[in-house]
């Protein structure tokens, strides 16, 4: 993103084109094809109007905006043209001159990168004197000759590299530059050609797009092998769907976390119920032992109260007194007085 200028900081732009001179010169050569190129970018490369849904668009900072940042660049949907021809020029090595190292063929590999929404699927290529279309359907050669030469005509005003969008892009824009009737004329094999991807984005109302990107070293081709790139995109799944399993998901971990809680507070209320019962309990035996403690003497006492107040036997009668008689009877030694 500090490839455009102005940019908000030279220094990082500065670092940006040092890193990106240092990755050129320390290259294997263009010519080898051990070796594959596999750019990941935010920001597409710049393309004409109708060949993706998107056109070139660019915003700045006015001063009345912000003054620190007035003239920078605010917003951009694509690289500039200039940008673009130094990234395939520069570090795929791409080249309309046929003098150029490895014939100006370039490195192998292939951009990937996903800004726009709708995705597009195109082929950067350098057009050369002589090129003639290559169609896998002979029964659409006539119209992809109209076609590659409506599209020259559409882009003569851009020498350097010509775009096409390829028959796999998962959208169309309203007005394409090029309409597709059937096989596209593709340049020739030998021709320098470059594939950029733009990833459909994987939001619900794009389908939900995913891509699968495979790359393998085959041994038997060419004099050392090559490199193969294959991309299939695939619409994975509506992003709405995804969202929801995730959500109830969400909402179903939160209410298992809660009922948990909810158990162990229980379970810490209930404990603490028992303890405090248990000294209630305890205070209750004290208090109780104490008053019986209190109360045994006057049990004691109550025991022994009813055999102190039995009624006393009735004493026997006094015997009457002896009957007086006129005879005197004389007892001891008077008596035996004869």
């Amino acid at each position: 993103m500090n490839l455009d200028t102005p940019a908000l900081s030279p220094s990082l732009q500065s670092s940006t084109y040092t890193f990106l001179n240092h990755l050129i010169s320390t290259s294997l050569p263009v010519a080898s094809r051990t070796h594959a190129t596999i750019l990941l970018t935010h920001i597409p490369l710049h393309k004409p109007a109708g060949i993706c849904v998107d056109s070139p668009f660019f915003d700045f900072f006015t001063p009345e905006q912000d003054p620190a940042y007035a003239g920078g660049v605010k917003e951009q949907n694509m690289l500039s043209e200039h940008a673009s021809k130094s990234i395939l020029e520069g570090i795929f090595g791409l080249s309309g001159d046929e003098r150029a190292e490895g014939n100006g063929r370039g490195r192998y590999g292939v951009i990937v990168n996903g800004h726009d929404h709708e995705g597009c699927d195109i082929l950067h290529y350098y057009p050369r004197d002589g090129d003639t279309c290559s169609s896998t359907s002979e029964s659409s050669s006539s119209s992809s000759s109209e076609n590659e030469n409506e599209n020259e005509n559409e882009q003569s005003q851009h020498p350097s590299y010509r775009t096409l969008r390829l028959p796999t892009s998962p959208s169309r824009p309203n007005d394409p530059l090029v309409p597709l009737n059937g096989n596209p004329c593709l340049p020739q094999p030998a021709t320098p050609q470059l594939r950029e991807i733009t990833l459909r984005s994987m939001m619900g109302e794009f389908g939900g797009y995913a891509g699968f990107l495979s790359a393998w070293f085959e041994e038997g081709v060419g004099e050392r092998g090559e490199w193969r790139i294959e991309f299939r995109t695939c619409g994975f799944a509506v992003q709405h769907w995804w969202w929801t399993v995730h959500v109830l998901d969400l909402i179903w971990g939160v209410c298992l976390v809660a009922s948990f809680a909810v158990w162990g507070w229980g379970k810490v209320v209930e404990k603490d119920r028992e303890r405090g019962a248990g000294k209630e309990g305890k205070e209750k035996e004290k208090e109780r032992d104490a008053h019986i403690r209190v109360r045994e003497p006057e049990a004691v006492n109550t025991k022994e109260k009813p055999l102190s107040t039995l009624p006393s036997p009735p004493s026997p009668p006094s015997p009457p007194p002896p009957a007086q008689s006129d005879s005197t009877y004389l007892c001891g030694p008077q008596a035996l007085d004869i």
